[in-house]
């Protein structure tokens, strides 16, 4: 599944590397770990984007070669609602699951519903 799937959409994309992490927000929100192809590999959500974006960066399993090749892109949306910001993560990662009928390669844990 692509990215431009998703609905609503993302609003804003840098590449998933550490010389871009300057420019990741601090603010919550949800988003995405694609390839360069835009395929979703992740979905997740944080009150800290940057904060969870070096997370990932620091982890093996989001840094390493894939059967979807490797994360090259973040897509998020700014959210600082706590409400709207599960409410969205769910809302993609059920979207994700009815198209594609599991969850996201990246994703190991999804709490019920």
């Amino acid at each position: 599944m692509k990215v431009s799937e998703l609905s609503p959409k993302a609003e804003s994309k840098l590449e998933f590397h550490l010389q871009k992490i300057k420019f990741f927000p601090t603010n919550g929100g949800c988003y995405v770990l694609t390839n360069f192809f835009q395929d979703v590999m992740y979905i997740g959500q944080s009150h800290n984007i940057l904060t969870r974006i070096k997370q990932h960066l620091d982890n093996i399993k989001k840094t390493s070669l894939t059967e979807l090749g490797v994360v090259y892109y973040v897509y998020y949306r700014i959210i600082d609602d706590v409400n709207k910001l599960n409410k969205l993560e769910r809302g993609w990662l059920n979207h994700f699951e009815l198209v594609e009928g599991n969850i996201p390669l990246l994703n190991s844990v999804r709490a019920p519903i």
